[in-house]
């Protein structure tokens, strides 16, 4: 914990970054008043920092494909990466408890590191501390400190020999439905998932065949909360030794309808038995040939930027869509003002025109129009901010919306 608070980044590229987030845009978004959902945009920018915080402090991973591994408690997530990696003296925690409490990044690295990371870019070698200390940092390990570990530790990072999928990196996220016995912490277990699976380009979702048999109801609801637009999500039915190959079948077809019926994506369903590190059967796509198709370099850098023009579109959108309201009814009253007139009532200090005076005041779009100007300079800002990090200008093309568009989409 001491070694944690003390370790401080050599060169902090963030620092303007979270100035920008947390000052400038923030005093935008306070007085930006149309978007509804301006928690999730503030989100999608938060979990941008996370993973500019895993660039800083691991610079490998800029070229990683992100693969999220999520499911409930004891659904054998961990013991799934466990399958994948080659060397038997890495393991990560696994038991019939929640045990994962801390996000953790498992990549390839052809020496074993084991790195825990601050907020400030900092990190200490767990190693150095003891060689088995990962495998330790479990939900009742995080409580007899006394206090939520999580808040000084966001993440940690295993190198380790996943040769066969160098260019993956897969998160280890905690269960997103813990126990009430794992803690007091585990209330933030289900917040602390979804961010993190949020920053990931593929979704694994695991289920554990040992408990239910099939995917779960509260699992079906937390995909449907997921933000899986642009995410492509795979099915890992775990466990499947302790299930016969003729119930295996049984179950992939109950779970791809199941899928089918709440309307969730997904590229295919896979029976997998971590225990044997082998495929049993399954539907659509082999997780196998699936995890070989993505195991390609990709670009962090170009996701960045674009989950910030996401945010950029919801604003400016909800801004337009405001504006082109209010024009509706500007027009509106304009053409009651000339109405009036035509029908010879021309003395205008008559008491309704005065409230067709106030109610034009109203309908003023003056303040949006600020707004939207200043969206594009605090956009900006953080973009040159992102682009600080990887030393390099991001080349990606954005249509704004423009309020033609505005007008198109709003006024059928």
């Amino acid at each position: 914990v001491s070694q944690l608070l003390a370790s401080k980044s050599s060169e902090n590229k963030l620092d303007k970054f979270k100035k920008y987030l947390y000052e400038d845009f923030y005093d935008f978004a306070n007085a930006e008043e149309t978007l509804a959902n301006e928690a999730e945009a503030f989100m999608k920018l938060q979990a941008i920092e996370k993973e500019l915080e895993l660039i800083t402090v691991y610079p490998t991973l800029y070229k990683k494909s992100i693969v999220a591994v999520g499911g409930g408690f004891s659904s054998g997530k961990s013991s799934f990466i466990n399958s994948l990696i080659n060397d038997k003296k890495v393991k990560l925690p696994e038991g019939i408890n929640p045990t994962t409490a801390i996000p953790t990044y498992v990549m390839h690295k052809e020496e074993n590191k084991f790195i825990a990371c601050n907020h400030n870019g900092g990190v200490v070698d767990l190693s150095k501390l003891d060689n088995k200390f990962h495998e330790k940092l479990s939900h009742d390990f995080i409580k007899s400190f006394g206090f939520n570990l999580k808040n000084i530790m966001p993440f940690m990072i295993i190198g380790t020999d996943l040769k066969a999928y160098e260019h993956l990196c897969f998160i280890d996220t905690p269960g997103y439905n813990p126990a009430s016995s794992s803690g007091s912490y585990s209330f933030e277990d289900r917040q602390t998932s979804q961010e993190f699976i949020e920053t990931a380009q593929v979704l694994l979702w695991v289920v554990g065949l040992d408990s239910n048999g099939t995917i779960s109801k509260s699992d079906l609801e937390f995909l449907n909360k997921l933000e899986l637009k642009d995410k492509r999500l795979f099915i890992v039915l775990n466990k499947a030794d302790v299930k016969t190959e003729f119930d295996i079948k049984d179950i992939l077809s109950d779970v791809d309808n199941i899928l089918d019926s709440h309307f969730i994506d997904y590229i295919g369903i896979s029976a997998y038995s971590s225990l044997n590190k082998k495929e049993v059967d399954y539907i659509h796509k082999s997780l196998l040939d699936f995890l070989d198709e993505i195991n390609k370099a990709s670009s962090i850098h170009n996701n960045l930027i674009k989950k910030l023009y996401e945010v950029d579109g919801m604003y400016r959108e909800s801004i337009l869509k405001d504006i082109v309201n209010k024009e509706t009814i500007s027009t509106t009253l304009k053409s009651l003002s000339l109405d009036l007139l035509q029908e010879g009532l021309d003395d205008f200090s008559k008491p309704f025109y005065k409230r067709l005076d106030k109610l034009k005041d109203l309908f003023n779009t003056d303040g949006q129009e600020e707004n939207l100007n200043q969206l594009d300079i605090e956009i900006d800002k953080l973009k040159k901010a992102i682009d600080k990090v990887f030393k390099k200008d991001s080349n990606i093309s954005y249509i704004k919306m423009s309020k033609d568009m505005a007008i198109e989409k709003y006024c059928k």
